[in-house]
């Protein structure tokens, strides 16, 4: 600044303006509300992986419970059997008895018995049950026999029914649990 004295009067002159660069005002800080915005982004964004990781995690436990759940149990002979009758004879589903059949089984005996009591069921408009009972298993390495009754019940017109019973054997081999690779009526 420049004094200067005029008269007895002494006053401040301010300096002329400067055509030098000067070093300018730096940069501005960064707005609080972009800084807010940014830290919301990431935070939203670990939460939404996490989430989605849980998800995923969360998934695959049901996949694993539900298969187990629906995984047939062939961990003995007689249950691989006894499955494998209530499948064909109760609940009529091809798909489900497969699932405790060998790769190559020889079972046109239990279809020829299977067919017989259709034809009948349709004849008489019934439905004839046919369960085990009496069941002995005898296994030998990967390789095993079952022998069993079939008991099969028969509506009567009077309100009855009429058990028949068949002596059958299975021949069941352990392939990823045992399953019924032939039968036979015996006796």
């Amino acid at each position: 600044m420049e004094i200067r004295a005029t008269l007895g009067r002494v006053s401040a002159v301010p300096p002329p303006p400067s055509t030098e660069p000067g070093p300018g005002p730096g940069p501005a800080p960064a707005s609080g509300r972009r800084t807010g915005r940014r830290r919301l982004g990431i935070v939203a964004l670990v939460v939404l992986g996490v989430l989605a990781a849980v998800c995923f995690g969360g998934l695959g436990f049901a996949y694993l419970v539900y298969d187990r759940a629906t995984q047939p149990d062939r961990s003995t002979p007689t249950l691989a059997v006894r499955q494998y009758v209530d499948s064909t004879f109760a609940n009529r589903d091809p798909g489900r008895a497969k699932l405790f059949t060998c790769g190559s089984p020889h079972l046109q005996d239990v279809q020829n018995l299977l067919s017989d009591l259709k034809a009948r069921e349709k004849r008489f408009n019934i439905s004839i049950t046919v369960s085990l009972a009496d069941m002995d298993s005898t296994t030998r390495g990967t390789s095993g026999t079952v022998e069993a009754d079939l008991r099969i019940d028969t509506p009567e017109s009077d309100g009855g029914l009429s058990r028949s019973s068949q002596r059958w054997r299975f021949g069941v081999v352990r392939e990823s649990g045992w399953r019924v690779c032939d039968a036979h009526k015996i006796g």
